[in-house]
């Protein structure tokens, strides 16, 4: 089932990473105290990253909290 998951994950990346590749336009990105350009390609493939390991974080931290409880 694992090893399901991860191919799920590697297709997805490579879409993204084919999509974003296609679209080189330079995106304005506005943080707080920050503005930087950068490709579309470098946004989408780090937003899938954050994403990902947001995710992964959480799940792990909800599997150790389930364990304390039961």
């Amino acid at each position: 089932m694992k090893l399901i998951k991860y191919l799920i994950f590697l297709v997805i990346l490579f879409i993204a990473l084919a999509l974003g590749s296609e679209n080189g336009h330079l995106t304005e990105i506005n943080l707080l105290f920050i503005k930087l350009t950068a490709p579309l390609s470098v946004l989408l493939l780090s937003s899938l990253f954050l994403g990902a390991f947001f995710t992964y974080v959480m799940m792990t931290i909800t599997k150790v909290f389930n364990k304390k409880n039961a």
